[in-house]
């Protein structure tokens, strides 16, 4: 998953105002994928009175293989 999908579906913009709401929000909407074990949003402080935004995701690890060995077929 790239950093753009990632910021969509926060739905976090740059230039939008926001509130502890929108952080709830943009981590619930993260959950929901069930691909990430962990998502944290950092805050800094930047120039003008502006906030600069850092998410940090854990993605789950993907299952590449999975087999069946010694079963036998059932009728």
């Amino acid at each position: 998953m790239t950093s753009e999908d990632i910021i969509r579906i926060s739905h976090l913009s740059s230039g939008m105002e926001i509130d502890l709401s929108d952080i709830q929000t943009a981590v619930k909407n993260l959950g929901k994928l069930q691909r990430f074990d962990d998502v944290q949003i950092f805050a800094e402080n930047g120039i003008d009175n502006s906030v600069i935004l850092y998410i940090e995701v854990s993605e789950l690890p993907t299952l590449n293989k999975l087999s069946f060995e010694g079963n036998k077929k059932i009728s």
